[in-house]
């Protein structure tokens, strides 16, 4: 396996800002760590489960008529600006994508170094410590590769400049000669985009005036088919065909979050779960597509972050950001974590993994928990301490990347719980 570099990076409210080798580190974790404390003075709430209000509002879509929810960019127009306006990026996680043979597709340094936000790298095959790259898969500015096609021979990824707000989606053949495509190019960002089949692509596209708008990019033609707007994010299961939509609208003066499981196909439609928007979580869903929620591969979880989840559970401190999770079937769910992000599934379904800071952690650092979704069974991963980022390789695999420039690769034995560090 090839070695994570200590690469420094600041994450401050979704702008991105590269640092120099030996410049302070003040921006990500301190300015989290001061924001923990404060919220924690004011939040006095427990962390027991709570019932979902489900609303069965079983209804066909239909298609979007291009309104402007005018209200609702009111309330989140100048958290959007921020974001926009100013050419700052949407926070795409460098995660590595894993082929069935075990090939792990991702961005590198050109000297072959990691980081999990990839600024001009170099796009690699990684299989069995020998690291292939694909030079002309390389490019200024942010890279990430965002799915695998269906056969598992191309990957789709974007980049987007440092000095514009502009976006370029590629597609590219996994072999080192290969050339990449560009088949969309656009001035708005795109934040997800999944292969629904060989010639197909589902995106999520924001602009400078809305929310995102889910669309259709037809890879033969190129046509673009607008499929539903005002949307925070979304997920496509491919076993089910299904996409999760999670919209956002008004109701009266109250910005509503919903989870939304639909059929493209038929219009079909289910309202999963409801929720109050605090004002600062739109900009953290738009800008940090991969921090705040999850769908699990079959589509019976989902897990959110949320500081105001009234609807779900009206206890909760609003002050308090919380992880919950959704038991679709069972139309439940349970607050299982506060001050918790970065929810994550296993590939095959059966667990979920999120970095919380525990209440009695002295320095506040943040750690891997892993958690049995069959029995509910939650432990902290050994040696994630200070752990910044966390991904799944494989069903038993976690990766961690830590703000030292550290990474670990641990096993996990679901059956006996226990962890094995494969590589320190």
């Amino acid at each position: 396996m090839h070695s994570f570099r200590n690469t420094q990076f600041q994450l401050n409210r979704g702008i991105i800002e590269s640092l120099p080798s030996g410049t302070s580190r003040s921006g990500s974790s301190s300015s989290r760590r001061s924001a923990r404390r404060s919220r924690r003075r004011e939040a006095s709430c427990d962390q027991e489960g709570c019932s979902m209000r489900t609303v069965q509002d079983r209804e066909r879509t239909r298609r979007p008529t291009g309104t402007t929810l005018k209200r609702l960019t009111q309330i989140v127009g100048v958290l959007l600006c921020g974001l926009l306006l100013t050419g700052c990026l949407t926070l795409t996680l460098n995660h590595p994508r894993r082929t069935a043979d075990g090939t792990l597709v991702v961005f590198l340094h050109e000297d072959g170094g990691y980081c999990p936000v990839s600024w001009d790298g170099v796009l690699h095959l990684v299989r069995d410590g020998e690291r292939v790259p694909i030079p002309a898969a390389s490019h200024a500015g942010l890279s990430a590769v965002l799915d695998l096609s269906p056969d598992e021979g191309e990957a789709l990824y974007i980049t987007q400049p440092s000095t514009t707000r502009s976006t370029t989606l590629y597609r590219v053949a996994l072999h080192p000669q290969a050339v990449p495509q560009a088949v969309l190019e656009t001035t708005d960002l795109i934040s997800r985009a999944f292969w629904v089949d060989e010639n197909s692509i589902l995106l999520l596209r924001l602009d400078d005036e809305d929310l995102g708008t889910l669309e259709m990019l037809d890879l033969v033609t190129g046509r673009l088919e607008p499929l539903a707007g005002n949307l925070l994010s979304f997920a496509w299961l491919p076993a089910e065909r299904t996409c999760v939509l999670l919209e956002a609208d008004l109701v009266g003066s109250i910005l509503r979050g919903s989870v939304v499981r639909w059929d493209p196909a038929t219009g079909f439609r289910e309202t999963l779960a409801s929720f109050v928007l605090h004002e600062s979580t739109p900009y953290s869903f738009l800008s940090e597509p991969d921090f705040m929620w999850d769908v699990s591969p079959d589509g019976l979880w989902v897990a959110l972050c949320l500081y105001d989840a009234n609807l779900l559970d009206p206890v909760v401190c609003e002050k308090t950001p919380s992880l919950y999770l959704i038991d679709v079937a069972q139309e439940s769910a349970s607050r299982i974590a506060v001050d918790a992000f970065m929810p994550s599934f296993s590939p095959d379904g059966t667990s979920l993994v999120y970095l919380a800071v525990p209440w009695d952690a002295w320095d506040e650092r943040s750690v891997a928990m892993w958690r049995d979704l069959r029995s509910a069974e939650t432990i902290p991963v050994p040696g994630s301490e200070g752990a910044e980022f966390v991904f799944w390789l494989s069903p038993t695999t976690l990766g961690l990347t830590f703000e030292d420039g550290r990474y670990l690769l641990i096993e996990i034995d679901p059956a006996t719980r226990m962890f094995q560090i494969l590589l320190d």
